[in-house]
């Protein structure tokens, strides 16, 4: 059984997992658009992922 303490946290731990995983694909991202200087199906398959977990258009 968790303690409310416990429960609390949970958000908080969920949200650090989808900012790092948003920090790792962003990387990625811009990496690709370096090293071709083009959007490839990649790139643009990981930006629409980015969008759909909540990052904001102006921030991808």
């Amino acid at each position: 059984m968790f303690t409310p303490e416990e429960i609390e946290s949970i958000p908080v731990s969920i949200e650090k997992l989808f900012k790092d995983l948003q920090l790792r694909v962003m990387t990625d991202v811009v990496r690709r658009l370096k090293s071709v200087r083009d959007i490839s199906a990649s790139a643009d398959y990981q930006m629409s992922r980015l969008y759909e977990i909540g990052e904001s258009k102006e921030e991808i």
